[in-house]
């Protein structure tokens, strides 16, 4: 899935990619778990109060330097380097290894106003925002 849109009085604060390996077992009883990798891109810049008197902030946020393509290329080889070598630890092939892999990307939208002060639109809250949770294709 592509960046989404979370309407006009929203935006796109981060995404974070939830990298899991599942428990694996060698043939000689050896076993790896690991614990959740994330990697969280920010894109939100910054916040001015137009009024001082008024808790309402304008929020910036700029997607200029991400490259969704780029970013995902790079955690899928860097995950077959990682697989690659838990393999040969493990005795398994890489495959067996990658199959245990899930990654999960997590985008989280935010209001472009925030604040006591600020308009609530449904599905977005100021605070806690919303989220679209999706699978990221790998290997």
């Amino acid at each position: 899935m592509a960046m989404p849109d979370f309407g006009a009085q929203a935006h796109v604060a981060s995404v974070t990619y939830l990298c899991v390996f599942g428990q694996l077992s060698s043939p000689n009883g050896a076993a790896f778990a690991s614990p959740q990798t994330v990697i969280t891109i920010n894109f939100e810049t910054g916040r001015t109060q137009p009024d001082p008197q008024v808790d309402l902030w304008d929020v910036t946020w700029d997607y200029t330097a991400f490259s969704q393509a780029q970013l995902e290329a790079g955690i899928a080889a860097t995950l077959n380097s990682i697989c690659t070598a838990i393999a040969g630890l493990l005795q398994l092939t890489e495959a067996q290894v990658q199959a245990s892999v899930t990654v999960s990307r997590v985008w989280s939208g935010q209001l472009n106003q925030q604040g006591a002060a600020a308009p609530q639109h449904m599905g977005i809250s100021g605070q806690a925002g919303s989220e679209i949770t999706e699978a990221m294709p790998y290997p």
